[in-house]
């Protein structure tokens, strides 16, 4: 058994200490590289996370204002369809006061003027 033992320790490679220094020195760079371009990695998927969801709220945020501006263009539309109802309504007043005052007022006066002219001419 001592040899088993023996023949462990032969195949184990010994390094002496200093070259042990060595290699975890050498080791350190690449880890320490290796890590940092993770922390990169975390900071710029917590910055794509963070613009992600200011961008979800800008959009909502957006898409209210817009749902707002509709509804009040459809509140001014029905305005606009209302007024143009009393716009017509209106005109169509006019239309028959003019009426009025042309057979009432306006043509009995020329009626009359006419009906002179032609008893002088007789």
């Amino acid at each position: 058994m001592r040899q088993g033992a023996a023949e462990r320790s032969d195949n184990v490679l010994n390094i002496p200490q200093p070259q042990r220094e060595q290699a975890r020195s050498q080791e350190m760079p690449a880890q320490r590289s290796g890590q940092a371009i993770i922390a990169l990695l975390q900071q710029a998927a917590d910055a794509a996370r963070r613009n992600e969801e200011r961008a979800k709220a800008q959009a909502l945020h957006l898409a209210d204002e817009l749902r707002a501006s509709e509804e009040r263009c459809r509140a001014i539309e029905a305005r606009l369809r209302h007024f143009e109802q009393r716009a017509a309504e209106a005109e169509e007043w006019l239309l028959r006061i003019h009426e009025e005052v042309q057979d009432r007022l306006i043509a009995p006066l020329t009626g009359n003027e006419q009906q002179q002219e032609a008893a002088r001419r007789r």
